[in-house]
């Protein structure tokens, strides 16, 4: 079983964009992170392909900066709960002080009700003993999971309370939110409301990659990343 680290991949937070619900389940997700006693230690965040979970999850690097942040193939979560897990994560820590957060990216497996499937009640089983089980506790373990499943059951167990911090849904932009986004970007322009053949609020359904990607495409461009210097030695005095 092997680990790897996301702790270099954060970014910082653009809160606009996100609708104004996101970012109030998201802050309550930064603060039950930075407790010692948490509402809960299981994060879902559910939404279509594009929607920003993934940029919600690097986000959260920097503002858990003491947290130790672990990618994890969600073939691998039946394993979790095994004997390797304690020592190679104590291992792996290295000098952060926080929480240990396993990060499980297109997780369904993971969280849907279980089934007949072994392998899939092995993966649930894993999530249920480190969301608030004693190995859980004992490291001060936190699970992001992110689906990007429409419709599936999540099983149960796993939205108990005290189990489960948040069920965010990050889902689509509506008009408003997607035309200040693109506004930002481009403030000559206004993001088009009939993008997807209607101009009616309630069939609009644009993604925040397709805002972005729409922007690029009208002349946007990221800004260009500023190389650090290295730190320079400082100078010695030697002496005659």
């Amino acid at each position: 079983l092997s680990l790897s680290s996301i702790g270099n991949a954060g970014i910082p937070l653009v809160d606009g964009n996100y609708t104004p619900n996101v970012m109030e389940d998201y802050r309550f997700i930064i603060k039950d992170m930075q407790s010692e006693s948490p509402s809960g230690r299981v994060v879902i965040m559910k939404g279509a392909p594009g929607t920003g979970k993934t940029h919600l999850v690097r986000a959260m690097l920097l503002e858990v900066p003491d947290a130790m942040f672990v990618l994890i193939s969600p073939d691998a979560v039946k394993n979790l709960a095994g004997p390797q897990l304690l020592p190679l994560l104590m291992n792996y820590r290295g000098a952060t002080t926080g929480p240990i957060v396993l990060i499980l990216e297109d997780a369904d497996k993971c969280l849907v009700s279980r089934g007949s499937d072994r392998d899939d009640i092995s993966s649930i089983q894993a999530i249920l003993n480190l969301g608030d089980g004693i190995l859980g506790s004992l490291l001060d373990l936190r699970i992001v999971a992110t689906t990007n499943a429409s419709e599936f059951v999540i099983d149960s167990a796993i939205l108990r309370p005290g189990r489960l911090s948040k069920m965010l849904d990050v889902g689509v932009l509506d008009p408003l939110t997607a035309q200040k986004i693109y506004h930002r970007l481009l403030p000559s322009s206004h993001f088009p409301v009939e993008i997807n053949g209607s101009t009616h609020p309630k069939n609009f359904k644009v993604t925040l990659a397709e805002v972005y990607a729409l922007a690029r495409k009208n002349g946007w461009a990221p800004p260009i990343r500023v190389a650090k210097e290295a730190e320079k030695e400082p100078e010695e005095d030697w002496d005659d």
